[in-house]
C-alpha cells in the first residue's frame, strides 16, 4: 500500500511527465484534512501552454495507474495560467479554493 503523504508527490511526478513545467495543486477534502474513505483526490494543473485534449488524454493516461493503484479517483483541472487569471468559468473554483491550495 502507498503512503497517503506520499500520493500528491506522486500525482504531481506523474502529470510533470506530460507537462514538465505544470503547477499540481491538491484541493478538496484531501487538501483541507477533511476527507472521507471516499474521497476523491481533486488535483488543479495550471500550464503555461494552452490546454488541448490530446495533453489531457495524455494526463489521463498517466494518472490512470495511480487511481487504480491507490484505489480512488485522481479527478483533475487543467487550465492555462491566462485562463485561470482571466477566465470568469473558473471563479467558483477560484473562490473555493483561496488560500486553500495546497502545492503537491
Amino acid at each position: 500500500m502507498i503512503n497517503m503523504a506520499a500520493i500528491p508527490f506522486i500525482i504531481k511526478t506523474k502529470v510533470q511527465s506530460v507537462v514538465p513545467d505544470a503547477e499540481v495543486y491538491l484541493f478538496g477534502s484531501r487538501a483541507y484534512g477533511v476527507p472521507s474513505d471516499e474521497s476523491d483526490w481533486d488535483i488543479l494543473i495550471l500550464t503555461k501552454q494552452p490546454s488541448t485534449s490530446g495533453i489531457k488524454n495524455r494526463i489521463h493516461a498517466a494518472l490512470f495507474p495511480v487511481s487504480i493503484q491507490i484505489g480512488s479517483f485522481v479527478n483533475f483541472v487543467l487550465v492555462d495560467k491566462t485562463n485561470w487569471s482571466n477566465n470568469p468559468s473558473y471563479y467558483a473554483l477560484k473562490k473555493e479554493t483561496e488560500g486553500k491550495l495546497m502545492l503537491a
